[in-house]
């Protein structure tokens, strides 16, 4: 096969959309504002585009992704996929072809996706319109203080907060860029900041978004809040056009599986995230 370097988004987004749900993060990468940070490859045989591979580079260590034959991203990472060490996003089949090259630790994860037809926006959070300058002003029945909660959309002067909110166990590819770029959602107690929701990629380009960054403190754990922050980000993601919103989550994390599906978000694809350590690289 013949390993070539690829530029040509409309190419690309045509071979991605074969793969249209487990390609989603890869999609929204196509959008300007994070294409810069991407490598992309491809294997041809007899003149047609045969596998994708992605690399993501402005997180460490980079993202690789990868769809299409497996003998042809084997061809890849031989001829020109080399770092010593990646964070993978594969499906199943192609964990073999990788574990030539790749010493690997793969997660089970499921990629789910929420398609307009299929949202169910909670209830709490319908109380008042939410928009990017307002504010919803909500109040929980669950075994919370009895007051009035507020749900909030986040800017750049909530950063502090967020950071101190993942500091204890979430957000791990958070980055201010993040929020800058993105859509979040927080559920406030008082002035404290207690549940976040947000996004790792929002492309209107594309029309796509990846749901993530969602994270409630241990303490408010149970109550319902991620939920309504969740349900916030994609009533703004669907005002703003998106024809799909995607995530991926963890198959042992049931927890957050069933606040995405409360909201009408679908499994579609199972598949692997994990570290991969190239042979020979101590």
């Amino acid at each position: 096969m013949r390993v070539t370097t690829l530029s040509d988004r409309d190419l690309i987004r045509r071979f991605l959309l074969n793969d249209r749900y487990f390609a989603d993060y890869a999609r929204g990468d196509l959008d300007p504002a994070h294409f810069q940070f991407t490598a992309w490859y491809g294997a041809e045989e007899s003149g047609e585009l045969r596998a994708v591979v992605m690399l993501y580079h402005d997180l460490e260590p980079p993202i690789f992704f990868a769809t299409g034959e497996a003998r042809g991203i084997e061809a890849i990472l031989d001829q020109a996929v080399r770092l010593p060490r990646l964070s993978l996003s594969v499906h199943e089949e192609h964990l073999p072809i990788i574990g030539k090259f790749y010493q690997i630790e793969p997660v089970p994860m499921w990629k789910m996706a929420l398609l307009p037809e299929n949202f169910r926006q909670a209830l709490e959070s319908r109380l008042q319109p939410v928009s990017e300058h307002q504010s919803a002003e909500i109040r929980l029945k669950p075994r919370l203080p009895t007051g009035t909660w507020k749900l909030q959309r986040l800017d750049v002067s909530h950063l502090p907060m967020l950071e101190e909110l993942y500091s204890l166990g979430g957000g791990d590819a958070f980055r201010q860029r993040s929020l800058e770029l993105g859509v979040f959602y927080g559920v406030f107690e008082g002035e404290r900041l207690v549940s976040v929701a947000g996004t790792h990629i929002v492309s209107e380009s594309e029309r796509i978004a990846a749901l993530g960054n969602v994270m409630t403190h241990p303490d408010y754990r149970g109550q319902g809040l991620a939920t309504i922050a969740t349900s916030a980000v994609c009533t703004e993601l669907l005002d703003r056009g998106m024809d799909l919103i995607g995530l991926s989550v963890s198959r042992s994390n049931e927890a957050a599986i069933r606040v995405y599906e409360k909201i009408g978000f679908n499994r579609h694809v199972p598949f692997y995230e994990g570290t991969a350590v190239r042979n020979g690289t101590s």
